[in-house]
């Protein structure tokens, strides 16, 4: 059983385009923080506090012991301060003109629990992707803002939405911007100790090659999409390294853990990631 505790309709459908199935738990988790937090730890604090309540009740609720909780928390950073999602159509406003012909960072934390034999694992991870706003009037904000997609997204945007239009570039992972990074979360799931090799050399996956498909080809529409509203999507990659194909195939195969691929390729995560998406389109071609 696959458990999402998220109340987020973008994240829903998301992990829906992976074609697994799963349970949503609808939970509430206090999003404040005591001290001042830099982003990725701030995003990371709070999906391990909602993973451990949606844990808490998950453990009450249902008699199936063995289950995977996925919990994510999203936030926009600029200048060092954190935006959550406005309170009101002020608060809107403001956040979008501070973001307006600016730079800006997405973060989501991302906490996935795999609870079996009465044991409880938890496994972290963070994804980050800069964004580029259009310089804006005041009346672009007031007319997007007189709509209702901005009051429950993270920056007081939805790229997905008509907000595309305002942005006009981004950096990194389209799907982390929307809400859950599907490769990452992928990642997370299939080298998670459920599916490591086999005795018998057999690999098995959370999630099908048809089901990685479909979700690269939405990924595709999606960023598709984008560009049609004039968003321009990454920055060009540089060629990965030449044995980054042998060093991707063993990963894939469960036979390095992804410290031993970073210090193998001698990338850092977010690059390898990047180059790694960069690395499959070119095989397609």
């Amino acid at each position: 059983m696959i458990i999402l505790a998220s109340k987020s309709p973008r994240r829903r459908e998301i992990l829906h385009s992976l074609g697994i199935k799963f349970e949503i738990l609808d939970i509430d988790a206090d999003e404040s923080v005591t001290e001042p937090l830099p982003p990725a730890e701030y995003v990371s604090v709070i999906a391990k506090r909602k993973a451990v309540i949606a844990v808490n009740i998950f453990l009450k609720k249902y008699s199936q012991k063995n289950s995977t909780i996925i919990a994510a928390d999203t936030v926009v950073e600029i200048g060092g301060k954190i935006l959550g999602k406005p309170k009101d159509k002020q608060d809107a406003f403001d956040m979008l003109k501070s973001l307006e012909g600016k730079r800006h960072s997405v973060y989501t934390g991302l906490c996935v629990v795999f609870i079996k034999d009465g044991g409880v694992e938890y496994i972290e991870d963070c994804c980050r992707t800069e964004v580029y706003f259009k310089p804006l009037t005041d009346a672009e904000i007031e007319e997007y803002i007189n709509t209702p997609e901005p009051y429950d997204k993270a920056g007081a945007y939805a790229i997905q939405g008509d907000s595309g239009k305002l942005i006009e570039r981004i950096d990194g992972d389209y799907t982390n911007v929307v809400g859950l990074p599907v490769d990452r979360v992928v990642a997370m799931l299939d080298n998670n100790e459920k599916s490591k090799s086999h005795e018998d050399g057999a690999r098995s996956y959370f999630v099908s090659q048809s089901a990685r498909d479909t979700v690269r080809k939405r990924q595709a529409e999606g960023i598709a999409a984008a560009r049609e509203r004039g968003v321009h999507l990454g920055r060009p990659i540089k060629k990965p390294p030449e044995n980054f194909g042998k060093v991707v195939k063993q990963w894939e195969e469960g036979k390095l853990h992804i410290s031993k691929v970073l210090k193998k390729t001698g990338l850092k995560e977010a690059t390898f990631y990047n180059r790694l998406r960069e690395y499959r389109r070119l095989e397609k071609e």
